[in-house]
Formats: C-alpha cells, structure tokens, sequence
C-alpha cells in the first residue's frame, strides 16, 4: 500500500454486499466506517506496525471525530473504488479521507473523514490516553501524503484557471 501518486496511502476495490445495504437496498449509512476501519487498520499493517503490535505497547490512535458525506446511494453489487490520503496531519493529530466511488466513475459517491490522535493509551488503568507526538515512521508518510494531495489540488486549480 504505502504512498502512492497524488497522495493516496492506500486503495482498495470492494462490492457492496448484502452485509452493507439496509432494507431500501442501498448502503446502510453506517457501513462505510466498517470500510474505512478496515483500510485505516490494514495500512498500518503494511507500514508494518499493526494494531496488535501498537497495543501491546500502549499506544492507539483513537477516532475522536468522523465526518460521512453522502453525495449518490450505492447499491447491492455494485462495484466500488476506495481511496484513502492524509487530510490533516499535526503534532499528535492526524486526519485521514476515504473517498469511495463507483468503479469507471471518478465522482465520489460518498466521503469520509476520519481524524485520530495519537498517544498512550492505558487498558488496564482504565482506558487512559495520554496524547504524543507522532514517530517519525507514522508522521513521515502522512506528511508526504498530505504535502502531495495538496501539490496535486494546486496543479488542477491552476489548469482550471487557465
């Protein structure tokens, strides 16, 4: 996975499942968090620090908010494309966004943004956390994310422009 052209730190391609629509037969509004956990959970697992391993020695990176825009209901069966990339990134705050869109359409169907922190986090004195500040090895490609998404919005401003 690791970082990739245009910022992005991660893709996936998925089908919407049964598991994933409600009764109306379109995605339950909830069901893209699970995607995003898994996407968010498996990079760190290819910059090779799981989250079993990151646990084992007291640190997290707890969610503290999430932000869902839905711009077009997806479908049982339909094929989808997910993206992820830095959209904030601070001393011991980070954010990351997953776009998901149709496969062959580049329109997002939907966007989440999801922003974490990272720190200590205490199980056994009764989930405390103590924010850090980030280690390089999860800082360094945030950063170059966040630094490349932005190099690739300012390019297409500027053909927009022209």
């Amino acid at each position: 996975m690791g970082e990739k052209r245009g910022g992005v730190l991660a893709t996936a391609g998925r089908r919407v499942t049964m598991g994933d629509t409600d009764a109306a037969g379109i995605i339950y509004f909830a069901s893209p968090l699970r995607w995003v956990e898994e996407m968010f959970s498996g990079w760190f697992v290819e910059i090779g620090h799981p989250f079993s391993v990151l646990f084992a020695e007291d640190l997290g990176t707890p969610a503290v908010s999430i932000r869902a825009d839905y711009s077009s209901p997806l479908a049982l069966d339909e094929m989808i494309e997910l993206m992820m990339r830095a959209s904030h990134v601070g001393a011991s705050s980070f954010a990351v966004q997953v776009l998901v869109t149709r496969r062959g359409d580049e329109r997002p169907a939907l966007s989440l943004t999801v922003h974490h922190v990272f720190g200590r986090l205490s199980i056994a004195s009764g989930a405390k956390f103590v924010p850090e500040a980030m280690p390089e090895w999860l800082r360094a490609p945030l950063a170059a994310s966040l630094a490349a998404a932005q190099e690739a919005q300012q390019l297409s401003n500027e053909e927009v422009s022209v």
